[in-house]
């Protein structure tokens, strides 16, 4: 199948996401089949340069060199209130990220991307790792607690998608849970 891997976002690549943030079986998940896109549209809102002065750094997953979908970096500390994690958070990073092809869900893509990620952000130094899934999102929560995210708490009305407000887990990277995962 081959090789899961992040390539920094540029601008010239709105055509590529355009296809799946247009695709209604990924936007049930991510953004909402209520949000419309267009080239316009993306290359204002995913522009990397705007991106990386909000500390977001903007990738496509690529599968061999065929693109299948966006992970972003987070720098934590400055969008700690959509996480509101507690603690140290000068060396902690997020992501979120969506395979933005349906024909490839379910084939362990998504664990290969997050156990990818999390060795890019520990290239940058981080300390500490958040995600926060939507709490009915059980096909996510459990890849990223296969890779060692566990739970930590429930946060309350914390994603607004498609006009609903829904409770996200807080789940924090065990270091010794991803290294076991790594190395079983």
């Amino acid at each position: 199948m081959g090789a899961v891997s992040l390539r920094p976002m540029t601008d010239a690549d709105a055509p590529v996401m355009l296809p799946r943030l247009t695709d209604e079986r990924v936007l049930e998940w991510v953004y909402g089949r209520d949000q419309l896109y267009s080239l316009d549209r993306i290359r204002e809102e995913w522009a990397p340069a705007t991106l990386a002065t909000e500390h977001v750094w903007p990738h496509l997953i690529t599968l061999g060199d065929r693109p299948i979908g966006y992970l972003q970096l987070v720098w934590v500390q400055p969008h700690n209130e959509g996480y509101q994690a507690e603690g140290d958070l000068t060396d902690a990073y997020a992501f979120d990220m969506f395979i933005g092809e349906p024909d490839l869900w379910g084939a362990g893509l998504g664990t290969a991307v997050c156990a990818h990620a999390i060795a890019v952000l520990m290239e940058r130094g981080a300390q500490r790792v958040l995600i926060d899934p939507r709490v009915l999102n059980e096909r996510a929560v459990h890849v990223y607690e296969r890779v060692g995210f566990r739970k930590v708490t429930v946060l309350i009305r914390n994603e607004l998608h498609e006009s609903v407000y829904f409770d996200c887990w807080l789940m924090e990277l065990d270091w010794d849970a991803f290294r076991a995962y790594q190395h079983p």
